[in-house]
């Protein structure tokens, strides 16, 4: 028998983290990312008539986008000492970086290019009978009880109080079957700018998520949602080119009133692994937006924001490579 002495035992000790320090490391990755104008297309670059800048304390926004040609149209909340300027279209995006980093106290500066979001889950199934998802029977040839066993907690908790903000190509407001629990005072149209979130013709997206959602329950009609008695805010974003302050601003709409935000969209499931899939995700504006979120809305216990994995199984896609269904600040959510 051979006998072998163990090592000296070691008390391991560990230091707590220090959130605040955590966040500001986060943010300010965000914001090199998005100053990297490397990642982005000429197309695009041509397209931004607005650009963050962060200024350094005592630095007064309007003269210095004045100084530069351009005029502040707004605060870029959550991230201090930025500013939002408006450039006109004749001025080019190569000008305006020029002007802007001579600028002593341009600590940052970033384009809030145009980009395409796509949608995601979109469910087909107009019965209760056929929504094997919240009873599952086998009735489509799936394993019996395979579900998100709703059924059982109906007779005391219907979602009455709660508010979802469906973030997505807006929803049809006047649906028999959404209409009860749709709440207009709480909507809003971040594609158009404006108070009515109503859905274009061809998009059936945010309908068919609300309806998944908070249908109304025991009124006859279609389907019945998960949370059939909470109430629905339609937050447009989906379906035209959007940039990183209207993401955020529609992720960061009535915190104080709306508790739960689902977002069944995201980066392109291109799938096959790099150089192939698409790696992005929340810029410097959204990040803070969710941050905020999290942070103070709900009276302080924090926004709830579902996202939808992905739709890139058969394509071999990855969600890690989808910085908002990965991101700390949110929950992911997939399909058996």
């Amino acid at each position: 028998m051979r006998i072998e002495k163990f090592e000296d035992r070691v008390l391991l000790s560990v230091s707590p983290t220090n959130p605040d320090r955590v966040w500001e490391d986060t943010l300010q990755r965000a914001i090199e990312a998005a100053s990297d104008l490397n990642r982005y297309s000429v197309q695009q670059l041509q397209a931004t008539h607005q650009w963050v800048v962060g200024l350094a304390d005592g630095l007064n926004p309007q003269t210095v986008a004045s100084l530069v040609g351009g005029e502040q149209v707004a605060v870029a909340s959550g991230i201090k000492g930025a500013y939002v300027f408006q450039f006109p279209s004749q001025i080019s995006w190569e000008t305006i970086v020029q002007r802007l980093d001579q600028v002593e106290g341009v600590q940052f500066r970033f384009p809030l290019a145009p980009q395409q979001l796509d949608r995601k889950l979109i469910p087909n199934d107009p019965l209760f009978v056929e929504q094997w998802h919240l009873l599952n029977t086998g009735q489509s040839g799936g394993t019996m009880g395979q579900d998100v066993r709703v059924t059982g907690v109906w007779d005391n908790y219907q979602g009455d109080g709660v508010v979802i903000g469906i973030v997505d190509d807006g929803i049809e407001t006047t649906h028999p079957d959404l209409v009860a629990n749709y709440r207009a005072d709480l909507s809003y149209d971040y594609l158009a700018g404006d108070t009515d979130p109503q859905a274009e013709t061809f998009d059936f997206h945010g309908t068919a998520v609300a309806g998944v959602a908070a249908a109304s329950g025991n009124n006859g009609l279609g389907v019945t949602g998960a949370a059939f008695d909470a109430q629905l805010a339609a937050l447009r974003l989906i379906g035209g080119y959007v940039t990183d302050l209207q993401t955020a601003q529609a992720i960061g709409h009535r915190t104080d009133a709306i508790q739960i935000y689902n977002n069944s969209w995201g980066p392109p499931d291109a799938g096959g692994g790099l150089p192939f899939s698409v790696l992005a995700g929340p810029g410097p504006l959204s990040l803070a937006a969710l941050h905020q979120g999290v942070t103070t809305g709900r009276g302080g216990l924090g926004s709830i924001y579902v996202w939808a994995a992905g739709n890139g199984l058969l394509g071999n896609d990855n969600s890690n490579y989808d910085g908002w269904a990965n991101s700390r600040y949110t929950v992911a959510v997939a399909a058996v």
